[in-house]
């Protein structure tokens, strides 16, 4: 099998940015679902000194891994309840979901049980955002073509926007740490860049006329996907 050796830009980036000005050789990172542990085997690379952790259940992409990170456990995250690696959780800085949550079956459950064991550390997330103008123009069709890949991937078992992604994680007590940072394709950057100074304006996509009376809306239909950071806030908040 050939794995993917891409880095996830997203994460990099939000990644880059929390980690400048700190000693990396106190950070410690726990990536869930790791792959072949390219983004790790990116930072530790750049910034020695950080102690990268994965977790992965595909046994191949899990051999390359563990040539590349600090350590790496076979775990199947839907499947296994977290304590056996609590320890481990406990002790990360920055947790890393790369395009994870979205193929989980019980997502909140997994936060849930991340948050109990470690209430200070910061949720790095990427995610499709099933509010792409790709998806409105299909929906005016009366399509939802599941496809081997992208937004509709057919492995994809959650789909979020960024509003209902954040409302989500608010449900679990989690907050947003950083501004959402909005993924465009070239078609989706002309998009936002044609109408950005006409808000509010009614944006026809294909078939599908949406009003957009935000930039937010408008960032949100332009992009094929999203990322942020999260953080625990107190449950009575």
């Amino acid at each position: 099998m050939n794995y993917s050796e891409n880095v996830n830009p997203a994460i990099a980036a939000l990644l880059k940015a929390a980690i400048r000005n700190q000693q990396t050789e106190d950070i410690i990172i726990l990536e869930f679902g790791c792959w072949t542990g390219a983004l790790g085997k990116y930072f530790l690379d750049t910034y020695p000194g950080l102690t990268w952790y994965g977790i992965e259940r595909d046994d191949g992409a899990l051999t390359v891994a563990r040539s590349r990170l600090s350590s790496v456990y076979s775990r199947d995250i839907d499947a296994s309840e977290l304590s056996s690696i609590g320890d481990l959780i406990a002790s990360s800085d920055y947790i890393i979901f790369a395009d994870v949550l979205e193929h989980l079956i019980n997502p909140e459950r997994l936060l849930g049980q991340i948050r109990s064991l470690n209430p200070s550390a910061l949720i790095f997330i990427s995610l499709p955002n099933i509010a792409s103008y790709e998806i409105f123009s299909q929906l005016s069709h009366g399509d939802f073509k599941y496809e081997e890949h992208g937004i509709l991937d057919k492995t994809h078992k959650k789909f979020w926007t960024p509003k209902s992604f954040v409302a989500w994680a608010s449900t679990l007590s989690y907050a947003p740490a950083s501004d959402i940072l909005y993924l465009k394709n070239n078609t989706g950057t002309q998009l936002y860049s044609h109408y950005r100074e006409k808000i509010p304006v009614e944006v026809v996509m294909d078939r599908a006329k949406v009003l957009i009376d935000s930039d937010a809306l408008l960032q949100s239909v332009s992009s094929y996907g999203f990322a942020l950071i999260l953080k625990p806030i107190s449950k009575c908040q």
